[in-house]
Parts: C-alpha cells; sequence; structure tokens
C-alpha cells in the first residue's frame, strides 16, 4: 500500500530490523531506507548495516531508545556520533523524550533525519501520547533545526564583527563621569570619579589614566569626560 501511493523511502521502525519478510517486501519496491535501533546492540547494527549495503540503495541509521517516554539519560547522542564513525553513512535519531530537545541536539551534531511522534494534544488518549510532540511543538522544532543550520552555514569572523557594533558598543559600555561638579583645575581623585553608560566618553577602563590630571573647564556632575576636559600636564598632587 505505501509503495502504491509513493513513499519517498521506507523507515524500518526498531522492531523490525531484524525482519526478512520486510526487508524483501521493500527490496521489490526500491527507496531509501531510514533504519531505527532502539532495541539492538551493536552486533546487531553491525548486521543491520551489511544488510543496507546489500540492498544497493541509499540508508541511514538511526539511534533510538525503545522507552515510551524515553528520559534525557537514555537519549544516547553519543550512540548516533559513534553509528556516524562506525558505519560511515547518514545518521539520525528517533525521539521518544515527549520534547523537542534531543532532536535539535541531534541536528547540531550532525544528524540528518529527526523523527518524533505527533499528537494533536497531550489530553488525548494513547500509549504514544507522552512520548509525543504536540503540533506547535512540531513547529517549534522545525524552525529550530532551520535556525541550526543557518548558524552552522555561516562563520562568523569575530574581529569584523566587533567593527560593525562599534555603535552597539557606546550604548553599552561604560564612560568616566564626575560624581559630583567640579571646578576648572580640580586634581582628579578617584573618589571623584563613576562608570556610566554611554561609552561615548573616556571609556572607564582608562580610569587610571585620568587619576592624578586636571579639569581644564568647570564641569557638571554625571556627564561624560571627554579627553578634551583633561589638561595634558600631569599633576600628581594629591
Amino acid at each position: 500500500m505505501l509503495a502504491e501511493i509513493g513513499m519517498d523511502f521506507w523507515k524500518v521502525p526498531s522492531g523490525e530490523v531484524t525482519s526478512d519478510e520486510l526487508f524483501d517486501a521493500m527490496s521489490r519496491a526500491p527507496r531509501p531506507i531510514a533504519a531505527s535501533t532502539g532495541m539492538s546492540s551493536w552486533a546487531e547494527c553491525e548486521q543491520l548495516a551489511s544488510r543496507l549495503v546489500d540492498s544497493g540503495e541509499a540508508y541511514a541509521m538511526m539511534q533510538c531508545t525503545s522507552e515510551y517516554p524515553c528520559g534525557a539519560a537514555s537519549v544516547g547522542l553519543n550512540v548516533m556520533q559513534e553509528m556516524a564513525r562506525r558505519f560511515g553513512c547518514p545518521v539520525g535519531l528517533s525521539d521518544h523524550s515527549g520534547t523537542i530537545w534531543p532532536s535539535l541536539a541531534a541536528a547540531l551534531l550532525g544528524a540528518e533525519i529527526v523523527e518524533v511522534h505527533l499528537t494533536f494534544h497531550r489530553a488525548m488518549f494513547g500509549p504514544d501520547v507522552p512520548a509525543s510532540v504536540t503540533t506547535d511543538e512540531l513547529r517549534l522544532l522545525v524552525e529550530g533545526v532551520r535556525f541550526n543550520e543557518q548558524m552552522q552555514q555561516h562563520a562568523v569572523d569575530k574581529d569584523a564583527k566587533a567593527a560593525q557594533l562599534l555603535t552597539t558598543r557606546a550604548i553599552f559600555s561604560k564612560s568616566l563621569v564626575l560624581r559630583e561638579p567640579l571646578s576648572a583645575d580640580t586634581v582628579l581623585r578617584a573618589e571623584h570619579l563613576l562608570a556610566r553608560k554611554p561609552g561615548s566618553g573616556i571609556p572607564a577602563m582608562q580610569r587610571a589614566l585620568v587619576i592624578g590630571r586636571r579639569l581644564r573647564r568647570d564641569m557638571p556632575s554625571l556627564t561624560p569626560l571627554a579627553w578634551t576636559d583633561i589638561a595634558d600636564d600631569a599633576d600628581v598632587a594629591s
């Protein structure tokens, strides 16, 4: 029936990966194959990989833990990564956690397929409901995977990005300001100075270069200091 309605690929559930009858049927209607391994040992995974190679079709192997729901400690993303190393094939995750988090993490770690169970509402009846995501969660999952793809496809040049953010940096960084109004020729001491946003004046990190210098003019409080407000000569009098 599935062959007649034009399924794009065969998904072999964990309980059927040793089924000769199923694989014989799939061979009569060739399609790419994605096979879950929820109850398989490594030895059985090796046998499955050989069988998939012999099929001559494109295939992927999927880490799966056949627990409903599956807790975080049982998801086994390390197994998925080991499958990629052992078998050199596309890998994926068939998840039964009832959340979107394992699939998002799997996508970041190289999964080419993620599979979840779907429920229209958590109050529905059925054994799969606790292990399923809702339609809204599925939408978030798809958006998250696409967002992850964009992140991974675009490397960021840290210095170039910092140069683009100079205006933002001025808004969020801090300048030196006066704690109180001071008159011209006042010798600046540490207790005269505060660090406040924005960063349009003398950077707060340059406080040590300002201490001991004289003001050129009368200055109000909380106004960012500029180097033009500071005398050139150093006066170290306390």
